[in-house]
């Protein structure tokens, strides 16, 4: 479920971040032009023990699914995201 939004930096540049709840949990999706992460969108965001990342990128934007869920539930938000819309 979609709870907010917010601006976030990554790279000094501006990010939209949404935020989504799944239970107790917040998992945070970050959206960023390409260019801030200079084409690698695999590893701008340092990686911890207690997260998991998915990231892509389409259409010149670079995608980040952040949360503390586990990867199952990480990877089927990821893929309703890259998913087009009814």
């Amino acid at each position: 479920m979609l709870v907010g939004g917010r601006t976030s930096y990554i790279n000094q540049s501006p990010a939209a971040e949404l935020i989504f709840r799944l239970r107790q949990h917040q998992i945070s999706v970050f959206i960023v032009q390409d260019r801030a992460t200079g084409g690698d969108c695999g590893a701008p965001l340092a990686a911890s023990y207690a997260f998991h990342l998915r990231s892509w990128s389409s259409d010149g934007l670079c995608y980040f699914v952040v949360g503390d869920v586990s990867t199952d539930d990480l990877n089927a938000l990821a893929k309703s995201m890259k998913s087009p819309g009814p």
